[in-house]
């Protein structure tokens, strides 16, 4: 999976999120499931990126490169 993706929890987690706010029946809850865990997605991820940088240097650099951030890069 890390050969397409750096955080590959997300896409890991996509289904599951989308299937958790098609099956609750309230029309409220299941989608702000998705609303509330977005931002922390989108404050985790940078983090991590320069908790990597840090320590393996270039080679993540190449690394990210060739794979997309969040999901997997379209080729």
């Amino acid at each position: 999976m890390y050969i397409f993706s750096r955080d590959t929890g997300n896409p890991a987690e996509a289904p599951g999120r989308a299937a958790q706010a098609l099956l609750l029946q309230n029309w409220i809850a299941g989608p702000a499931s998705l609303v509330a865990l977005l931002p922390l997605d989108l404050v985790r991820v940078p983090q991590e990126e320069r908790m990597m940088l840090r320590h393996f240097g270039d080679e993540d650099r190449r690394y990210g490169e060739r794979t997309g951030r969040i999901f997997p890069r379209l080729r």
